[in-house]
């Protein structure tokens, strides 16, 4: 609760200052144990009570599902009236997550599932977004009509960054017909 009232403090002030804020909801970290390591952390692992013995299993098992979908209602109910909430990111460079190449598809299919749900209770209707560390990804989620924008983040180290953000963006925008954020 105290991490919480954090949260509701920073949504006044960002409300005073005229502000949008995308609102991210996980991290890679907490299911990754190579890139940001969090997982001797997570309350998904076992170790630590949860109910998964990998990291990948946040995206398969019904147990953390379950959790993670209550952790989202209680997120909607408490600060889905903020109207300076932009946009809820399902989470934040996905593709870092232990074992994605492998499990892209689950990935895929719990990001449609978490999405759905966001948008049933939030009567709001604040956009819903996700992330990703490379450009590459991902088009089974950018075709997918309920993410409402696409969102990458760009380490490219380039002497004209401008202009390669323009041509990504111009191809987002012609091959899912949505906006991008980099």
């Amino acid at each position: 609760q105290g991490r919480a009232f954090q949260l509701d403090w920073v949504l006044e002030l960002v409300r005073e200052k005229g502000i949008y804020v995308q609102l991210c909801l996980n991290n890679h970290g907490q299911v990754s144990t190579g890139v940001n390591p969090e997982w001797n952390n997570s309350p998904y692992n076992t170790a630590n009570g949860g109910p998964c013995t990998n990291t990948w299993e946040f995206f398969t098992n019904t147990d953390a599902r379950r959790y993670l979908k209550n952790r989202m209602r209680y997120i909607i109910a408490r600060w889905g009236y903020a109207t300076h909430i932009l946009s809820w990111e399902l989470f934040n460079e996905v593709d870092w997550t232990d074992d994605f190449e492998n499990r892209r598809t689950e990935v895929m299919l719990w990001h449609e599932d978490v999405a759905k749900h966001i948008k049933q209770f939030d009567v709001y209707h604040h956009l819903v977004t996700t992330s990703y560390a490379r450009e590459m990804y991902e088009p089974g989620i950018w075709n997918n009509p309920i993410f409402d924008y696409a969102q990458v983040h760009d380490y490219t180290n380039s002497s004209d960054i401008q202009s390669l953000h323009v041509q990504s963006a111009q191809s987002y925008l012609a091959d899912y017909e949505k906006p991008m954020l980099i």
